[in-house]
């Protein structure tokens, strides 16, 4: 009888692993690159939007024409109560003026995961104008729930050399408000 229980736990713990690496996986997806590099670098850490506005800080570097990064941002409500959220670009960081402006963004929902980004596309267009939902009406967040985006960087084929290479930063800011008195 113990044998059975510890092959049990054994495959118990096998199968949590797998699923918490499968999860990872999706969360942090790779950057990828139509010429087969990684796609420069493109970095976004998650935000919990439960205790009000936070800021997000998009930097990208070292990308060449033709190249895409693709990651994921995690939104969270960690509260008790459903919200709506809003995303809006700011400001734009000391760095490479003409890779800021050369970028295009593109923000999904997960779908199947970030790296076969076929969500729901919220933000098509150049990063300096991102933004997802309005202020006034926002995204429907839960109480206690996530939802993952998924943002591709790509820098266009015919941009040209000045902005090889370069880096540039952007701060998008997340704002919430309590769904209850939302429209």
């Amino acid at each position: 009888m113990r044998t059975r229980q510890r092959v049990a736990g054994l495959t118990i713990l096998a199968l949590l692993a797998t699923s918490l690496w499968l999860a990872w996986n999706t969360i942090k997806a790779p950057g990828r690159s139509s010429t087969g590099g990684d796609g420069g670098n493109l970095g976004i850490t998650s935000v919990d939007l439960s205790a009000g506005a936070r800021d997000v800080i998009l930097s990208a570097s070292a990308m060449v024409p033709g190249d895409e990064s693709t990651v994921a941002v995690t939104v969270v409500n960690s509260g008790s109560r459903s919200i709506a959220y809003s995303m809006t670009s700011g400001l734009v960081a000391a760095g490479d003026a003409s890779l800021s402006t050369a970028l295009l963004l593109t923000v999904r929902s997960v779908g199947s995961s970030c790296a076969e980004f076929d969500g729901e596309t919220l933000y098509d267009g150049a990063l300096e104008g991102a933004t997802i939902a309005s202020p006034d009406a926002g995204r429907a967040l839960s109480a206690a729930s996530a939802e993952i985006l998924c943002f591709r960087a790509i820098l266009p084929e015919d941009t040209g050399n000045a902005a090889q290479a370069g880096e540039t930063t952007i701060t998008l800011a997340f704002a919430a408000s309590d769904r209850a008195t939302t429209p």
